[in-house]
């Protein structure tokens, strides 16, 4: 009973949303798990980055607690998904989204605002010896195996 498919431009992976359970995020990569996992409760209109190593999605929790959030994308998780970062507490509707390329920034509208996140040029303790991306995962893998978790914001 699948609404959307979103799947990701090169891993072996999608995001399927409807049903009961929400989104699910299924992968058929020979060294993952290929039962699909329930990703998000109340989580909608994943966008992946051109380059993929981001998702951007819409927490639908009710009409007024609406926000945006982002997570890294990367074979080093086991479901290739990590912990969700909030962007904006604010949401963006269908449709009033983007992607850019070089740098990869995330764009949206909402109402007379328009709003970017660079993922490429941001300030991070190590810049300049490995990327954003590359800094956020390392980071957020350190923080799962602490927790005892698995990525997926669980």
């Amino acid at each position: 009973n699948v609404l959307r498919i979103t799947a990701h431009p090169t891993l072996p992976f999608a995001i399927l949303f409807g049903g009961r359970s929400g989104p699910v995020v299924s992968c058929w990569g020979k060294d993952k798990d290929n039962v699909p996992q329930i990703l998000l409760d109340d989580a909608d209109y994943f966008s992946f980055s051109p380059d993929g190593k981001w998702v951007a999605f819409k927490e639908d929790s009710d009409m007024h607690n609406q926000k945006t959030y982002i997570m890294p994308v990367s074979e080093k998780y086991p479901y290739y998904l990590g912990s969700p970062i909030l962007l904006l507490d604010k949401y963006f509707n269908e449709n009033k989204t983007t992607w850019t390329t070089n740098p990869i920034s995330f764009v949206g509208s909402r109402r007379e605002d328009i709003y970017r996140w660079d993922f490429e040029n941001q300030d991070f303790p190590e810049k300049g010896k490995m990327s954003f991306h590359d800094y956020i995962v390392r980071e957020d893998l350190k923080k799962l195996a602490r927790e005892k978790r698995q990525g997926l914001g669980k």
